[in-house]
C-alpha cells in the first residue's frame, strides 16, 4: 500500500510539472522567451522558436516531433491528465 501512495504522489508531481510546463509554453507564445524544466526544481532560460510544434519523448532518448495538439493527445494517452484537457483550446 505505501509503494502504492508513492507511485501517485509521483506522477501527481509529473503531472504537475507538465501542467506547469503547459503554462510556460502558453505564456511563451506571446513573448517567446520561457523558463524550460530540466527537471522538477531546475530550470534554464529558452526561447520558443516555434509554438505550433513540440518534440515529444518517445523514450530512450527518441524524440518525435509533433503539432501541440498531437502532443498533447501523446501526454493524454500517456498519463491520463483530464483535469487539463479543458485549456486546450
Amino acid at each position: 500500500m505505501e509503494q502504492l501512495k508513492a507511485v501517485k504522489e509521483q506522477t501527481d508531481l509529473e503531472v504537475n510539472l507538465l501542467q506547469d510546463s503547459l503554462n510556460n509554453i502558453c505564456i511563451a507564445t506571446a513573448s517567446k522567451k520561457m523558463l524550460v524544466p530540466l527537471t522538477a526544481s531546475l530550470y534554464v532560460t529558452g526561447t520558443l522558436d516555434d509554438a505550433d510544434n513540440v518534440l515529444v519523448d518517445v523514450g530512450t532518448s527518441y524524440f518525435i516531433e509533433k503539432t501541440m495538439v498531437e502532443g498533447w493527445m501523446s501526454l493524454f494517452d500517456e498519463y491520463g491528465a483530464p483535469s487539463i484537457a479543458g485549456d486546450i483550446a
